[in-house]
């Protein structure tokens, strides 16, 4: 998957896609600021490495990565990557089926 993106020289280098990914996972996981996204990564690091340099981007690199990239080409590369994976199959990633709405069924409890 490629895009047009600017990278900084100097510092510690990290695959766009680590960042990305790491970015993604932490806003799944209810992150919604910056410093959040951060905390989240450090966190998830102590059991498992996040990156694989074992080590967390800076806020000034998750800054630099969500403020910098073209979004709308992101948008095109991942649209067109999850296309090519899943042909004509639809994706529901909503909680529905696990709820039983889809088809008015029994609710199963979702909550912690």
């Amino acid at each position: 998957m490629k895009f047009p993106h600017r990278v900084r020289s100097g510092g510690r280098r990290y695959p766009l896609w680590e960042v990305l990914a790491l970015v993604v996972c932490a806003v799944v996981a209810g992150s919604r600021t910056f410093t959040a996204i951060v905390e989240w990564a450090a966190d998830a690091a102590r059991y498992r490495p996040v990156t694989g340099s074992q080590s967390v981007p800076t806020l000034a690199t998750i800054h630099r990565v969500c403020t910098t990239i073209d979004g709308e080409a992101l948008d095109a590369a991942v649209t067109s990557w999850v296309g090519e994976r899943i042909a004509s199959r639809a994706v529901a990633i909503d909680g529905k089926e696990v709820r039983g709405a889809k088809n008015c069924r029994r609710r199963v409890n979702t909550d912690p």
